[in-house]
């Protein structure tokens, strides 16, 4: 009775922007449904109207924009699911229904430099945090993204410091300096003084320092972003780039001996 009701309602712009509502309570808790509340949690809905010659009333196209990551997983079940939303939609009275499309939101995806890999280590926890920073790259849209990814360059180097300094060999010829945990600058900066001693290092142990001083700042960069999306991004990208690049260097000096 309820949906016969509906049936009989002329869809406003007001009513197209509750169906996806209703669609998730009606997916929310249904086994035969729950495989279904992802892709409409997580996907912009857009209704446009469709002109189609001799028809009365008002006939919809239907696009559900999905997040790129729950796109992928539902991908071999794009048929099944289209003819299932289309019967749950005509039941909650869109019954002027076309089509439906069901797509990635390429607008929460971006394509990071093809020449930028991450750095194999001994560690496996930093391996795995690389990864982890490059997914969170290809999902960089907003200044929240750009945070995140310099907090996980931060949490990546603190872990680094932990494991390459140690505080019986690598001591500061500086008065004062903190070389507590979580003080992975000055950490790392005293392990590259004490590796990379002599005159014969000098211009290395001036790079290495340097790109722990960069990777500082494009850090705090990150977590203090109020920029357009554009800069956003390439701030993004930048702190990875420096990440990688320092932790390459790291490696390389740990390796030296």
């Amino acid at each position: 009775m309820f949906i016969q009701m509906l049936d009989l309602i002329k869809m406003t712009e007001e009513h197209l922007h509750k169906i996806p509502y209703l669609l998730q309570k009606l997916y929310s808790g249904n086994h035969n449904r729950e495989w279904c509340s992802d892709l409409v949690k997580y996907s912009e809905v857009k209704f446009s109207k469709a002109y189609v010659v001799y028809q009365d009333g008002d006939i919809y196209d239907v696009t559900f924009n999905v997040d790129p990551d729950v796109f992928l997983r539902f991908f071999s079940s794009i048929k099944d699911l289209k003819e299932l939303l289309k019967s749950d939609l005509q039941k909650l009275g869109l019954s002027g229904l076309r089509k439906i499309k069901i797509s990635p939101d390429y607008e929460r995806f971006q394509v990071i430099n093809s020449m930028m890999k991450p750095v194999y280590t001994e560690w496996e926890e930093i391996n795995k945090l690389q990864e982890k920073l490059f997914h969170q790259l290809e999902r960089t849209t907003d200044v929240l993204d750009a945070k995140n990814i310099g907090n996980s360059s931060r949490s990546i180097f603190e872990l680094l410091s932990d494991r390459v300094f140690d505080p019986n060999l690598h001591k500061s010829d500086k008065e004062g300096v903190d070389l507590s945990v979580g003080k992975y600058k000055n950490r790392l900066e005293t392990f590259i003084r004490c590796e990379l001693k002599g005159s014969e290092n000098e211009e290395l142990r001036k790079l290495a320092i340097s790109a722990i001083d960069t990777l500082n700042k494009t850090i705090d960069l990150a977590n203090t972003l109020t920029h357009k999306k554009a800069a956003d991004t390439f701030i993004a990208e930048f702190c990875c780039v420096a990440t990688i690049s320092a932790i390459s260097l790291i490696k390389m000096i740990k390796n030296k001996n």
